[in-house]
């Protein structure tokens, strides 16, 4: 006999608790919520708590197990159904394995469009919170009527149909970016042997997902792991994007949230206040072996980026990353390069040598070089000299030693011009160069030694590094044999007047009377005697000496011109010039007594 109770069919007059006339067989792996909607819908009751409500048989309510054994359902059948049910059921669940319940969705359902059009019933998957991306299709999940939007709850009478009656499998699916999709496919199955990220379980996957999702570039969550609304596809879908760009081009872009989290606020020695609460995700919410990937690339860019030390306390870190570290205090690097410490510093204010230095709130500062730099530190510590000791090494004094700095043809290794250091530091490689130049031997004229030069010449400003780039570039040579320290150098005399005379007159500066004679090509006395008479003019200077600029003398040389020049120019003797000229002198023996005969250029030409 049928009995019709609450829309139902029932079997009455039976011995055992009614049973259900339909008895749909559930599908692998499908939801248990979706699989109660099914035997609700397939024996007419509007909702799984309508099916409930009918089943009640006495006093202790009817659980899910029940329900099951009612159905005919095998134990090995009821395993394959996966997810949370309604409490109503008073019955445990079965769950992913390492999942608990609240990684399941309660009250909306979600599912892929094409699986649905295939066969009308939810998997499993779908019921994930963080399931966004059908892992057979590729097709983004929709828990939204394609036709009225509204959201679709457990509770209902038909899983292919909204309650406004539009079909659910016609929502149009879209795709998926491949790193989302395999995320996704991840957080299903694990991602096994075949992925970059091999042997992490599906539990895992979503572990790393809750904790790891939420980190961005400019922020960090205040409790990772706890995100809220994640039941909302749209929350789960960024956090799954966040995480896809996270572990795309691995490790690259993590390496890029590493550098953005370490640039913000203020420097500070310990790397776990540094990353702040990514460093707890990795050392403790993702302390298990399956995620040692991930602290592999932290520590490997800490290795690369992290300006600090890495020590005995960072007991976290593998025993090769603290070993291993290439950041050294300025003690350690000058113990390896064999120096002191203030040597580095020097080096370190010079800019020969790079490092970090950050400053505290304390106020204290905090240097480290890396360990690549020592070989540098001790190249440039070798042999490296004082100013006292590079003045004794060219034969210089100091003061001398300094315009070459000045002048750029001496770098020194620690200025105390650029870095306010307590004291000069020469390289010797670099000394050596300019103590040693090209030699040609030439007899023995007058010769003068660089020293007695710088002594007794009365160099102007800059005419010492002049005439060092002369000596450099070869206008100028030793007068003898044998190479030493560029003061001990033995100069042809005559020529470094010529050079000088001539480097004052390119310069546009002022020659004594004695160098404007060398120019002219005249005895000191003829020159005096032109100066006594007004011909070549002079402007006082200080020490009652007289100086002639360039200027003035290239003035005489166009007015005036040498009974000597002219009979160069004419191929004769000056006797026979000074009688077949018709032209009176300027000045000359027979004239005023003066030493040398000059004419007025303009009557000669």
């Amino acid at each position: 006999m049928l009995v019709m109770a609450n829309s139902s069919l029932l079997v009455a007059n039976d011995p055992t608790p009614c049973r259900l006339l339909v008895r749909p067989p559930p599908i692998d792996r499908e939801a248990a919520i979706g699989y109660l909607i099914r035997i609700a819908q397939a024996n007419g009751f509007s909702t799984p708590r309508q099916l409930w409500l009918a089943m009640q048989n006495g006093e202790d309510p009817t659980s899910y197990n029940e329900l099951m054994s009612w159905m005919g359902v095998a134990n090995n059948s009821r395993a394959s159904l996966f997810g949370p049910i309604p409490h109503y059921w008073k019955s445990s669940v079965n769950l992913m394995p390492g999942l608990c319940i609240n990684d399941y969705n309660h009250h909306f359902m979600r599912w892929c469009p094409v699986c649905l059009a295939e066969s009308p019933h939810l998997h499993s998957i779908w019921g994930l919170k963080l399931q966004c991306v059908c892992e057979k299709h590729g097709t983004p999940l929709t828990d939204c009527c394609p036709s009225c939007g509204a959201r679709q709850r457990f509770e209902r009478s038909n899983i292919g149909l909204c309650a406004c009656g539009a079909r659910l499998d016609l929502s149009d699916g879209g795709t998926t970016p491949s790193k989302v999709w395999a995320i996704n496919r991840w957080l299903a199955h694990g991602s096994g042997n075949d992925a970059a990220f091999s042997n992490v379980a599906a539990a895992d996957w979503h572990r790393l997902v809750r904790f790891v999702g939420q980190f961005t570039a400019d922020a960090q969550p205040k409790r990772p792991g706890q995100i809220s609304g994640l039941h909302h596809l749209g929350v789960a879908s960024v956090v799954i994007r966040r995480t896809a760009e996270l572990l795309d081009d691995w490790p690259h872009l993590f390496n890029e949230l590493l550098a953005a989290l370490q640039g913000q606020g203020t420097a500070k020695q310990s790397v776990r206040q540094s990353f702040g609460r990514l460093y707890r995700v990795l050392y403790h919410d993702l302390r298990a072996p399956v995620f040692q990937f991930l602290r592999d690339a932290f520590e490997e860019h800490l290795k690369e980026n992290w300006w600090g030390f890495v020590c005995k306390r960072n007991r976290s870190f593998k025993s090769e990353t603290v070993k291993n570290h290439p950041r050294l205090t300025l003690e350690n690097a000058a113990r390896q390069a064999g120096t002191t410490t203030a040597v580095v510093r020097h080096l370190i204010q010079a800019e020969l040598i790079p490092s970090a230095e950050d400053k505290f709130p304390s106020g204290r500062h905090l240097r480290s070089v890396h360990l690549n730099d020592v070989g540098r530190i001790y190249a440039l510590a070798e042999g490296a000299m004082t100013l006292g000791e590079a003045a004794n090494f060219l034969g210089l004094p100091e003061r001398r030693v300094r315009e070459l700095v000045m002048a750029g043809l001496l770098t020194p290794i620690v200025s105390r011009i650029t870095t306010k250091a307590a004291a000069w530091l020469f390289h010797k490689e670099q000394l050596s160069a300019l103590s040693y130049f090209p030699v040609v031997p030439q007899g023995k004229p007058g010769l003068v030694s660089v020293h007695q030069i710088l002594k007794s010449w009365s160099l102007r400003k800059g005419e010492f590094p002049a005439l060092v780039k002369v000596l450099k570039n070869g206008v100028l040579r030793s007068a003898i044999a044998t190479p030493g320290p560029i003061g001990k150098l033995k100069l042809d005399a005559t020529q470094v007047r010529s050079w000088l005379a001539e480097h004052r007159i390119a310069i546009n500066d002022w020659l004594s009377v004695d160098l404007a004679a060398r120019v002219l090509g005249v005895k000191q006395q003829v020159a005096y005697e032109l100066v006594a008479k007004g011909l070549l003019k002079t402007t006082p200077c200080s020490s009652n000496a007289r100086a002639i600029s360039a200027a003035q003398l290239q003035a005489f040389k166009n007015q005036y011109v040498s009974l000597a020049e002219v009979a160069t120019n004419w191929g004769r003797a000056p006797k026979w010039v000074l009688q077949k000229i018709k032209v009176l002198p300027v000045c000359g023996p027979s004239i005023d007594g003066a030493r040398q005969y000059f004419f007025f250029r303009a009557d000669i030409l």
